[in-house]
C-alpha cells in the first residue's frame, strides 16, 4: 500500500511516502524550490498548489506513479480551521473591524489554498481520490510516537498554532494515538517565542534558533517579568497572561503597548546586540524550560508513562531538550529529526497507515537520510560542466580526515540528503574541533553569520559518553548538553560560551562512511569526532544537486569538496 503525506501550505512545505508500512522517503519542498520554509499556498505570495517537486520525488523514489497512490493524508482540516478562525475573529472584531475583516478574508482566502489541493492531485491521476483531511497535532502526535521505538508512551505537541490549539498532550499506545488534552490558541508558545524573536531584531519563524543561541551570553534577569507573562496552572499545564499581548492579534505587533513599556523599544534589525537583549534572550529561554517542564513533570505523573515523544516547532529549541534529557523525567526520549510542520508529511502518512488502517506499530526511525541521491553520472557531469579539476579518492574516508587534520575546510557530499534541519552527515561542511580558531574560519570564509553562533559536533557513537553529558544515543543531534569538563579544552570549536554543545551521534550501522571519517580522524588526532555544520550559506537551504554544490563551494571559503567518490580542491587553501 501506498501512502502519501503532504504539509506545508503556508510554511515549511514537504511530501513523504510510506511504503506498505515502511517510510521510503520524505524532502521538503524548499531543497527544490531553494527559498528556506517555502510554503505551496498563495496565503503569502507563492502559491503552487502542492509541493509539487517533493510529491515527484516520492513517487520516483517509490518506484510509482500518482495512480498508484492508494491515500493522501493533509496535515490541517482546513474546515476545523476556518471555523475557528471565524470565531476567533468575530470575537474580537468591535476592537478593530477594519482588521477583523482583513483576516477573515485571508481566512477564506487560506481555506481556498487548502481545499484546492485535493483538485490539483488529482489531476495526476486518472481515477480521483478524497483525501483524509487530518487535524494538525494527529499529524504532529503520530511523527513523533510511529517513528519512535516505544510502543507506549506520553506525546506533547507544541507549536505555534494548529487549527484552534497550540499544543497537545497524548498518549501512544501500540497502533493507537489517544489525545488526553489540548492548550487553546492563543495560549501559545510558539506563537510568543516568535514574537519576542521579532523584538529581538530577528525573523520570526525563522530565527528563533539565533535567540536560543543568545540566550547562553545573558542572564535571565528579567525572569520575574516574564513569570507575569506565562504561569504555570495547579494542573501543570501553562496559560499567559492576554494584557501582554495586542487584544485583536491583528497587529503588526502582537505584543502590546504594557510589553514595550516593560522591556523597552525593540532592537532594530542588524544594529549592535546589547547586553540587555541576551538577558531578555536568556529570561525567555529560562521561562520555557520551566513552564514545559512543570507540564511535562504533571503529565507524566498523570499517565504514567516512562517513555515521551516530543514533536512540533517549539522542540526545535535543543537547550529544552537538553534540559528535558537532564531532568530524568523520563526513561527514553524521541524526538524525530523534522519535528516542526514539514515533519507532518510524515506523520499524516503513517496517522492513516496505524491508527486509520489498523497496522502494527513496528517502523523505527534510526536515521534520517530519506531525501534525494544523485549517482556517479550526475556527479560527473556536473563537474565536468562546470570545468573543474578533480580526481578519483582512493579511500575518501582517510584523504577527508587528513584534510580536516590539517585545518582545511571540507564539503562533504554523499548519498542520499538528510530529512529535517540538520546536517547529518551526507550534505555537511566538516572541520577541526580542536581548533579554537575554525568557529571563527568557518563563520568568516563560509557562513557569514552572527558571530555568537556556536558550531556542532558529530561524534562516533560509542564515544559520546566519554565528551559529552547524558548523551548515549542523538542521531538527529535536538539535545544540547554539557561537554565534560576534563574534553572542553580538546574540542574549543564545538564548545559553546556555556560550555555545551549540540552532538550528533555517529553510528557505524547508519552512516558507515561518515563514521569511517570520523574514525580516522580520531586515529590521527585522538578526537573522535568533527564540527559539523551544514552545507550552505545563511539564508539558503541546504544544497541539494551536484551543481548546487559545486555553485557553493567556488562561491565561498570552503577548500575542499568531496562528493561522493571525488575529491576538487581550490588551488590556494586556507
Amino acid at each position: 500500500m501506498n501512502i502519501l503525506g503532504i504539509s506545508g501550505a503556508v510554511h515549511d512545505a514537504a511530501a513523504a511516502l510510506v511504503q506498505d508500512g515502511k517510510l521510503v522517503a520524505a524532502v521538503e519542498e524548499e531543497r527544490f524550490k531553494r527559498v528556506k520554509h517555502v510554503g505551496f499556498a498563495g496565503y503569502f505570495g507563492y502559491d503552487t498548489g502542492l509541493p509539487h517537486a517533493s510529491i515527484d520525488y516520492c513517487l520516483k523514489t517509490a518506484g510509482i506513479k500518482a495512480d498508484d497512490v492508494d491515500a493522501v493524508g493533509y496535515y490541517y482540516d482546513p474546515w476545523q480551521e476556518f471555523r475557528s478562525h471565524l470565531a476567533f475573529r468575530l470575537a474580537r472584531a468591535h476592537r478593530n473591524p477594519a482588521r477583523a475583516a482583513y483576516h477573515l478574508v485571508q481566512s477564506v482566502t487560506l481555506l481556498k489554498d487548502h481545499l484546492k489541493t485535493e483538485p490539483l492531485f488529482n489531476r495526476r491521476r486518472k481515477t480521483p481520490l478524497k483525501f483524509h483531511w487530518l487535524s494538525h497535532y494527529a499529524t504532529h502526535n503520530a511523527a513523533a510516537f510511529f517513528c519512535s521505538p516505544f510502543q507506549d508512551a506520553l506525546i506533547l505537541s507544541i507549536d505555534a498554532k494548529g487549527e484552534r490549539d497550540s499544543c497537545c498532550a497524548a498518549v501512544g499506545e501500540g497502533n493507537q494515538i489517544r489525545v488526553i488534552e489540548t492548550i487553546p490558541y492563543p495560549h501559545s508558545w510558539g506563537m510568543f517565542y516568535m514574537e519576542v524573536t521579532k523584538y529581538l531584531g530577528f525573523k520570526p519563524g525563522h530565527d528563533e534558533y539565533k535567540v536560543m543561541g543568545l540566550a547562553s551570553f545573558g542572564k535571565p534577569t528579567y525572569l520575574e517579568q516574564f513569570r507575569q507573562i506565562v504561569r504555570t496552572q495547579p494542573d501543570g499545564s501553562f496559560r499567559f497572561d492576554l494584557s501582554w499581548f495586542d487584544p485583536t492579534f491583528t497587529g503588526p505587533d502582537m505584543l502590546s503597548r504594557k510589553f514595550f513599556d516593560t522591556f523597552g523599544p525593540a532592537r532594530v534589525p542588524n544594529s549592535a546586540i546589547e547586553s540587555k537583549h541576551e538577558d531578555i534572550a536568556a529570561s525567555l529561554q529560562e521561562i520555557l524550560e520551566e513552564t514545559v517542564l512543570a507540564y511535562l513533570k504533571a503529565l507524566r505523573i498523570r499517565t504514567g508513562k516512562k517513555n515521551v515523544c516530543l514533536s512540533g516547532g517549539v522542540v526545535l529549541n535543543c537547550v529544552l531538550n537538553g534540559k528535558i534529557l537532564e531532568s530524568g523525567l523520563f526513561d527514553g526520549i524521541f524526538i524525530p529529526p523534522n519535528p516542526g510542520d514539514a515533519g507532518c508529511a510524515v506523520g499524516a502518512a503513517l496517522h492513516i497507515h496505524h491508527q486509520l488502517n489498523g497496522a502494527p506499530h513496528s517502523y523505527v526511525m534510526d536515521h534520517a537520510f530519506l531525501g534525494p541521491a544523485y549517482g556517479d553520472g550526475e556527479i560527473l557531469a556536473a563537474l565536468d560542466n562546470a570545468k573543474v579539476d578533480y580526481r578519483k579518492m582512493d579511500d575518501p574516508a582517510k584523504e577527508v580526515a587528513r584534510l580536516i587534520a590539517d585545518g582545511r575546510i571540507v564539503a562533504w557530499y554523499q548519498g542520499r540528503m538528510e530529512w529535517g534541519p540538520r546536517a547529518l552527515g551526507n550534505r555537511s561542511l566538516l572541520a577541526d574541533p580542536t581548533r579554537a580558531e575554525m568557529r571563527d574560519v568557518v563563520n568568516k570564509w563560509v557562513k557569514h553569520r552572527e558571530d555568537f553562533r556556536p558550531f556542532a559536533p558529530s561524534v562516533l557513537e560509542e564515544k559520546a559518553p566519554e565528551y559529552f553529558e547524558h548523551i548515549t544515543d542523538s542521531p538527529f543531534m535536538l539535545f544540547i548538553t554539557q561537554v565534560k569538563d576534563d574534553k572542553k579544552a580538546k574540542v574549543p570549536a564545538i564548545t559553546h560560551v556555556d560550555g555545551t554543545a549540540r552532538p550528533q551521534t555517529v553510528s557505524q550501522k547508519t552512516n558507515p562512511l561518515y563514521w569511517q571519517v570520523i574514525k580516522e580522524f580520531e586515529n590521527i588526532t585522538g578526537v573522535p569526532c568533527v564540527l559539523n555544520t551544514s552545507f550552505n550559506i545563511m539564508g539558503e537551504p541546504i544544497v541539494c544537486t551536484p551543481p548546487q554544490a559545486i555553485r557553493c563551494f567556488y562561491g565561498t571559503g570552503i577548500d575542499a569538496l568531496a562528493i561522493g567518490d571525488y575529491l576538487v580542491l581550490k588551488q590556494r587553501m586556507s
